[in-house]
């Protein structure tokens, strides 16, 4: 009897352990299954990282090419522009030399129609003294004055004698004023005398 149980004893714990060893078989099948699974995607995953690395290698070398070919470009242009400017900087000297020739030509006119216009006073004035000397005013109390007959001084008519020809009033004043200005008093006396004696009326 004692064997008996012994020996049902040891048959429930055979079918229990064959139970164990088909669940752990099924186990292991499933994680010998995950373990493929996950190697499949290790593969994977290494071929992707495979590839974007050979992605940003030839990306890398792009650039560097890109960076290299910008850098000639850079050189390239600042070369031309460097060429191309130095004529402007010649330019630009040319042009600061011609203003300060230009600069003194302007003080050289000016200076010229200074003289000029001091030369245009000296002949003006010489003008009026030649007409002073060709036509002189007549002398005091010389003129004839007409009487109610309508007699005057013997040998001169009743009308007075007009100014000379190219004599106006406002050119005698006019020379007259600018001599006294400049100092001519003589020359000025002279004229105002002419204008007094030609101009009485205005």
């Amino acid at each position: 009897m004692r064997y008996l149980r012994v020996l049902v004893l040891s048959l429930r714990l055979s079918s229990l352990s064959l139970a164990a060893n088909k669940d752990l078989i099924e186990l292991q099948r499933q994680l010998n299954a995950r373990l493929d699974t996950m190697e499949q995607d290790q593969r994977n995953l290494a071929s992707k990282v495979d590839v974007l690395t050979g992605a940003l290698t030839t990306i890398q070398n792009d650039s560097r090419r890109t960076a290299d070919q910008v850098a000639t470009m850079q050189e390239a242009i600042s070369s031309t522009v460097s060429r191309a400017l130095a004529p402007a900087t010649n330019l630009n000297t040319r042009v600061d030399s011609v203003g300060e020739d230009v600069r003194s030509l302007r003080d050289g006119l000016a200076d010229l129609s200074a003289r000029l216009e001091r030369m245009d006073a000296k002949i003006t004035d010489l003008k009026n003294q030649m007409q002073i000397m060709q036509s002189p005013p007549p002398a005091p109390g010389a003129g004839g004055v007409a009487q109610p007959g309508g007699t005057g001084v013997p040998g001169q008519s009743g009308a007075q004698q007009g100014p000379p020809p190219g004599m106006s009033a406002e050119k005698a004043y006019t020379d007259a004023r600018r001599d006294q200005q400049t100092g001519n008093l003589d020359l000025a006396y002279q004229e105002y005398q002419q204008y007094l004696t030609y101009f009485p009326n205005t």
